[in-house]
């Protein structure tokens, strides 16, 4: 992960001056942020933990109390660094030095350098790191092992963002209709990490959050923690942020798929919710859902992998395709079916049959689910059915 040290290695950064906090070179850089025309009480609104903020402290140019009001702000939201253009101010005062030097938080300066051409290289060698991070093995692990302990799951959450609040989070999964990730994706990664309003401004009175956005699997994983476990103003956050994103066109013909933990115990679940709504999304054909573990699916979805499962799938997928039905479509009967309810009429209509086809094929299916009665055909059939079209989007997150 890129620490403050590893961008001082930059030839850009050679000039800047460390004025205090070298108990924190090694802080982890998260974001990249200009302070301009905040106010130091909005600091927690507009910043992340974990965000190297760049200013000239230009609203408190006249005002040094009001500069260290500032300083103090950045300080306490645990930014990864501070630096200042000395265009107003050289130098800090011995009791922000002191201040900086607790936290853990370094304040450099630097003259010689453009904003612009220092925000353009913090952008780079982020986008750099977030390429080379080793994310998906961590995630693969919290997604693989969701009845892991609070203790077992803490270093985890720490390597994909140390500094996640641990009260609640949501975990939100985008992708489009592809089995693998797709250059559409990737495109929207990027604008989703140059837009950071997207995630970013939106009404959370009394919220502080942390958030992470990374791509993995087929599509883009956002984890957002908060620093309350407060349903309501939690519940508030998740409709404002999927309204957003169904306002925005970039994120049209995509699946978003949500799912929220209410403690570190609860993060491995928010992570799995999410894939799985964004599963249901693609094989019902929905734009979003918020999912837990109380939906069916989610069971069904969980026990896709399982030994048992994918040879039962394999073996009635086999006979529903097997040389004595071939001149009778089953599998695509069983799919319609499942599609409509299990409404004979309805199936018809779409497979262009007469009703008494569709019961034939029916009594035929019954055979081979070994159904001894409607009930227990239409449960099989449905379980089949969403596994069958679940697994191809499902198998890439599971440890085979």
């Amino acid at each position: 992960m890129l620490t403050v040290s590893d961008l001082m290695l930059s030839p850009l950064f050679s000039t800047v001056r460390l004025a205090a906090g070298k108990s924190g070179l090694s802080n982890n850089v998260l974001y990249i942020g200009f302070l301009d025309w905040e106010d130091s009480e909005q600091i927690p609104q507009y910043f992340n933990a974990g965000e190297i903020v760049i200013t000239t402290l230009l609203k408190a140019k006249d005002d040094r109390q009001k500069a260290e009001n500032y300083l103090k702000a950045l300080i306490i939201n645990n930014s990864s660094a501070i630096l200042i253009k000395d265009i107003y101010y050289k130098e800090i005062s011995k009791e922000i030095e002191e201040f900086a030097e607790e936290k853990h938080v370094p304040i450099f300066f630097f003259s010689d350098v453009y904003i612009d051409d220092m925000i353009h290289e913090v952008k780079k060698q982020l986008e750099i790191d977030s390429e080379s991070a080793n994310y998906e093995s961590v995630l693969d692990d919290i997604f693989n092992r969701p009845k892991m302990s609070a203790d077992e799951l803490r270093p985890l959450i720490g390597q994909i963002n140390p500094y996640f609040y641990r009260k609640a989070f949501i975990s939100v999964y985008v992708s489009d209709d592809d089995k693998k990730c797709s250059g559409r994706i990737n495109s929207l990664y990027e604008y989703i990490h140059n837009n950071r309003n997207l995630l970013e401004n939106i009404k959370r009175e009394g919220l502080h959050t942390v958030y992470s956005r990374l791509i993995y699997k087929r599509g883009i994983l956002i984890i957002i923690s908060f620093d309350s476990d407060e349903n309501v103003k939690i519940e508030e956050y998740e409709r404002a942020l999927l309204k957003r994103f169904l306002a925005d066109n970039n994120f049209k013909h995509t699946r978003i798929g949500v799912g929220c933990g209410y403690s570190e115990r609860e993060f491995s679940f928010a992570v799995r919710n999410s894939i799985f709504a964004n599963v249901n999304c693609i094989i019902n054909d929905k734009p979003f859902l918020c999912f837990d573990e109380s939906d069916s699916d989610y069971s069904m979805f969980a026990a896709a992998n399982e030994g048992s499962v994918q040879r039962w799938c394999k073996k009635t997928e086999t006979a529903l395709l097997s040389p004595a039905a071939k001149h009778i479509p089953l599998l695509e009967t069983v799919l319609t079916l499942a599609r409509c309810g299990g409404n004979v009429e309805q199936a018809s209509n779409i497979l262009c049959q007469h009703k008494n086809t569709i019961r034939y094929r029916i009594e035929r299916i019954g055979e081979i689910f070994d159904a001894e009665n409607n009930m227990v055909l239409y449960g099989r059939l449905y379980f089949f059915t969403r596994i069958y079209l679940s697994f191809p989007y499902l198998k890439m997150f599971f440890n085979m």
